[in-house]
């Protein structure tokens, strides 16, 4: 089920229109919302997006920050969730409340980092394919890997895959030219030649399906166009060579002993004992690391069956065990784009949302061409932009450029 993500605001525009937009951002894998403060900021202050601007967010993702923690995390339960932010337009602060219908924007325009921008692709296309599904009378496929129980797949992976429900206004666009009658008839006919799973099984089993506010008109959740920074559609594998390194990052969080911790700087020695060589990476990792308040003092400890016991200064913002039993689900589903399931099916045309996919020069995801090629396969509408000297984080190392390259396409389709 998804759940109501933290978000922090990061800025008002200037024109008080009621059609304005909103941006919501999605940060990366071990981020939160405060990753994006200062660039945030940057962006909503340019002069181009200030005008047609009505709030912008920051996001903490499930697991993360100050977003509920749950026992699953996988891409496709956090663009549930990112569903129901656009839905509820809810912000989150010492408590949930939901903005007044006043306040409801024309447009979202989504921006998405690494895991935040897996997210975001995989909601904008799997909404596209539902619409494209539904318009041209084609019945939903047999999911890959369902009909064998779904073999070699994730239960996140095989739920998604089993049906996406409908929302036919949360993509600002219009939709293809629907088929030919023939065309329909002979997909609709293969499809229903297929087993299914009942209406009910998918119900209760598909991540997707939520029961939309009823208190949010449809006609308002509405997704104009996204930002998707520094990611691919696709990878070579389901793993990438890249994430081997995360993996180790996160085994070296996870020998941390917090009991001994004393410091943020006694964390950047140990964390590198444990084999985390990049400072920067250092730094970003202990970003997770908060204080408890509740400790009399920096060092408090306690006495149980005569044996003192040391009480840790720190904890783990992010849901750690969580994180590191489901790394591998941080990307997109691996049959989202995936269209051999079909078979006579006509295989859905590219999602024609404008997207801009921003790269580090420097970043293993722009160097690896092969999947960058695939990108206009997927988004038709693409467009791609490197910024020069920059790695993975791209609008941290190189922030102004960033904005730069990302604010004149983000008004262009800002609705007033």
């Amino acid at each position: 089920m998804p759940v109501s993500l933290f978000a922090q605001k990061l800025g008002t525009g200037t024109n008080a229109a009621r059609r304005c937009s909103d941006i919501a951002i999605s940060h990366g894998f071990l981020g939160s919302c405060n990753n994006w403060a200062t660039v945030g900021k940057k962006l909503t202050n340019h002069p181009l997006v200030a005008e047609r601007l009505r709030h912008a967010y920051a996001l903490d993702m499930r697991n993360h920050g100050r977003s509920p923690h749950t026992p699953k995390h996988s891409n496709a339960l956090m663009a549930s969730d990112l569903d129901l932010f656009i839905a509820n337009r809810m912000v989150n602060t010492s408590a949930t409340a939901e903005v007044s219908d006043d306040d409801v924007s024309g447009q979202h325009v989504l921006i998405g980092h690494s895991m935040g921008g897996a997210v975001t692709m995989n909601a904008i296309y799997r909404r596209w394919f539902e619409r494209w599904r539904s318009e041209n009378s084609i019945d939903a496929p047999p999911a890959a890997g369902v009909a064998d129980g779904g073999a070699g797949k994730s239960e996140d992976d095989v739920n998604v895959a089993k049906g996406i429900c409908e929302q036919d206004n949360f993509l600002a666009m219009n939709l293809v030219p629907a088929a030919s009658a023939a065309l329909k008839n002979k997909n609709k006919n293969a499809a229903a030649s297929s087993s299914h799973l009942s209406a009910t099984e998918e119900d209760d089993n598909n991540v997707w399906c939520f029961e939309m506010p009823k208190t949010v008109s449809q006609s308002k959740n509405r997704v104009a166009a996204a930002v998707i920074v520094d990611i691919t559609p696709t990878m070579s594998s389901h793993r990438p060579a890249t994430f081997d390194s995360v993996q180790e990052d996160l085994n070296a969080m996870k020998a941390l002993d917090l009991n001994t911790l004393h410091s943020i700087q006694e964390g950047t020695a140990l964390l590198e004992a444990l084999g985390v060589k990049s400072s920067q990476m250092r730094n970003f990792l202990l970003t997770n690391l908060e204080r408890i308040t509740n400790n009399s003092s920096s060092s408090s400890s306690s006495t149980i069956g005569g044996q003192q016991q040391q009480q840790p200064t720190y904890r783990w913002k992010c849901n750690l065990g969580v994180l590191w039993k489901d790394f591998d689900k941080i990307l997109l589903p691996r049959d989202t784009f995936d269209h051999s399931a079909y078979s006579s099916i006509l295989p859905p045309p590219p999602c024609p949302m404008p997207v801009l996919f921003v790269f580090g020069e420097k970043s293993p995801y722009y160097n690896n061409r092969t999947e960058r090629e695939k990108i206009h396969k997927y988004f038709s509408n693409a467009e791609v932009v490197v910024i020069p000297d920059a790695g993975h984080f791209v609008h941290y190392e190189k922030m102004d450029a960033f904005v730069e390259q990302v604010a004149p396409f983000v008004y262009e389709h800002m609705g007033i």
